[in-house]
């Protein structure tokens, strides 16, 4: 198993200190969201026999969803209730 590198945060300013801790996470949360999107692409095409138009019009229609949701159209415990009710109200 491999040791992170000792760094010497001493000095740092706090605030740039903190971007980059946010930078990191954005970039980990954009990773695994391009990672979802490409093995639901592959399931769809695999699995389901979609293909290029129905991946597309989904691929579509999953942005919009995902735009909602980071707008704060609903909440993830919201969306567990939906699915948790077969996504009927």
């Amino acid at each position: 198993m491999k040791r992170k590198p000792y760094i010497n945060r001493k000095g740092i300013n706090p605030a740039l200190l903190q971007m980059s801790e946010q930078q990191k996470a954005a970039t980990y949360i954009n990773a695994a969201t391009k990672a979802h999107k490409l093995l639901t692409d592959k399931v769809l095409h695999d699995v389901f026999g979609f293909g290029p138009a129905r991946r597309e019009r989904f691929r579509v229609e999953y942005q919009k969803q995902l735009d909602l949701y980071e707008r704060g159209y609903w909440t993830y415990e919201e969306m567990l209730e939906l699915a948790k009710n077969d996504w009927r109200e």
